[in-house]
C-alpha cells in the first residue's frame, strides 16, 4: 500500500481526489491546505509520498522540501506544477530533494505512474515540463554514432535519477565501469557534469517515464 499526504491550497480538484481513491494500492492519509499543516502531517504520518502544489501557501517548494525530508527522510516528494506560468529551472529541481515534478492537469495515468515510480525509488519529470525548462547548451551533433547504445542507456538512466550503483546493478556492470562510461559521455557531448547529462537526457527523449527494459 502506497501511503499519500496531499498538499494543495484548493484541496485538489474533486476529480483528482476521486480518482486517487480508486487504485487499490493507494491510501490517502491526510490533506493539507498550507505548508505548515503539510509539514505537521508529514511528520505525523511519515507517508510514502507527499503530493503537493507548487504554490502551496507558506511553502516555497524548492527550499522547504528539505524541511519535509528532515522530518520524514523516506517520504518521496512530488510537486504538481500549475503549468506554463511557472519558469522552471532544471538545475534547481535537480539540486533539490524533489523526486517528481509533473503538471497538475496531467492525465491520471501519468499521475499514477509518477506516484508508483517515485515510491519505487526513481526520479520523474513529465515530458511537458521538461520541454518548458531551460535548455542545456550542447553541440548540434551531440548524439551521433560515437555514442554507443550502452552509453545511451546509461544517459537515460541518469536522466531517470538512478545512482551509479543502481545503474551498475541494472546493467550488470561494475560501478567503476559505469563511472568510466559517464566520463566518456560527458566528453563526447560536451557537458560539464552529471546534472547537465540528466537534463540533456530528459530534453532529448532518452529518459523515459519508466524504463521498458527495467520495469518498476
Amino acid at each position: 500500500m502506497i501511503t499519500i499526504v496531499l498538499g494543495d491550497r484548493r484541496c485538489l480538484p474533486r476529480r483528482l481526489l476521486h480518482t486517487l481513491s480508486v487504485p487499490d494500492d493507494f491510501s490517502i492519509l491526510a490533506q493539507a491546505r498550507d505548508g505548515y499543516e503539510l509539514i505537521r502531517q508529514v511528520e505525523q504520518y511519515k507517508p510514502d509520498i507527499a503530493l503537493l502544489d507548487y504554490n502551496l501557501p507558506y511553502f516555497n517548494c524548492f527550499r522547504a522540501v528539505s524541511v519535509l525530508k528532515s522530518r520524514s527522510p523516506e517520504t518521496g516528494v512530488i510537486i504538481l506544477s500549475g503549468g506554463d506560468r511557472h519558469k522552471l529551472k532544471m538545475e534547481e529541481i535537480f539540486c533539490s530533494q524533489i523526486a517528481g515534478y509533473i503538471s497538475r492537469d496531467c492525465e491520471m495515468d501519468l499521475l499514477f505512474n509518477a506516484i508508483r515510480t517515485v515510491y519505487h525509488g526513481a526520479w520523474l519529470i513529465s515530458p511537458r515540463l521538461a520541454e518548458q525548462a531551460n535548455r542545456v547548451s550542447a553541440p548540434a551533433c551531440a548524439i551521433n554514432s560515437s555514442v554507443s547504445p550502452t552509453e545511451l542507456e546509461i544517459m537515460g538512466r541518469v536522466g531517470q535519477g538512478y545512482s551509479t550503483r543502481e545503474i551498475a546493478g541494472q546493467l550488470r556492470l561494475s560501478k567503476g565501469t559505469v563511472r568510466n562510461y559517464i566520463s566518456a559521455i560527458l566528453q563526447k557531448i560536451g557537458l560539464k557534469d552529471r546534472t547537465q547529462m540528466a537534463i540533456f537526457a530528459i530534453q532529448h527523449g532518452l529518459a523515459s517515464i519508466a524504463s521498458e527494459s527495467f520495469p518498476l
